[in-house]
């Protein structure tokens, strides 16, 4: 399908790296991968930027042409993480895999990937969205599990914010009160590209 967006996407809420099946295409694993690794099976990036991403300094790789992935036209890697062990710059946050038209259609992705956790709704350009759930929902507190899935659910179809208290359950088993605030950041024409917040 023309301008069909892959989106592997890994939000402030990711504690620990559970890469998904689509995490693995150009061998780019958010939450692993580092710039190091990624320069290394892609070489410079056509573009790079850098912003400020929620007070810290991130960076953004775009590599088009004959520099993206097989079947890709173009691939477009965020690098800052921030989690427990405190902002990690050089870790990749996101990546973007935009295929060649005709190279996945749905069902090929879904076959493929397995079930998307949200696609881009009806009436905006075709996107699937993979999110690293079962690291980050291992860690919240089993009694609020179900209303912190809930409101995430809301806030992801409803395009946010998702803006909310819970308890994690840290590994040396103590608990954890956090408020996590995640606004969905959308292009100029209003496309979605990803999830931001601060915990």
């Amino acid at each position: 399908m023309r301008g069909l967006a892959l989106t592997v996407l890994l939000g402030v809420l990711v504690v620990g790296a559970g890469a998904v099946g689509a995490a693995d295409w150009g061998g780019v694993i958010p939450g692993e991968s580092t710039k190091e690794t990624v320069r290394a099976r892609h070489g410079d990036p056509t573009r790079a930027t850098t912003q400020k991403v929620d007070r810290f300094d991130s960076a953004q790789w775009v590599y088009e042409g004959d520099q993206a992935p097989t079947g890709m036209f173009r691939m477009t890697v965020d690098f800052g993480l921030a989690g427990p062990a405190g902002f990690r710059a050089d870790v990749v946050r996101s990546f973007k895999l935009e295929p060649h038209p005709g190279i996945f259609t749905r069902p090929a992705i879904v076959d493929g990937w397995g079930r998307p956790s949200g696609a881009a709704p009806a009436g905006q350009p075709p996107a699937f969205f993979y999110e690293a759930g079962p690291a980050w929902v291992r860690v919240i507190h089993p009694d609020d599990l179900a209303g912190v899935l809930e409101a995430w659910n809301v806030a992801f179809d409803q395009g946010g914010p998702f803006d909310r208290e819970f308890r994690y359950v840290r590994s040396d088993g103590k608990e954890a009160w956090v408020h996590d605030h995640s606004a969905l950041i959308r292009d100029a024409d209003g496309n979605r590209l990803h999830w931001r917040g601060v915990l």
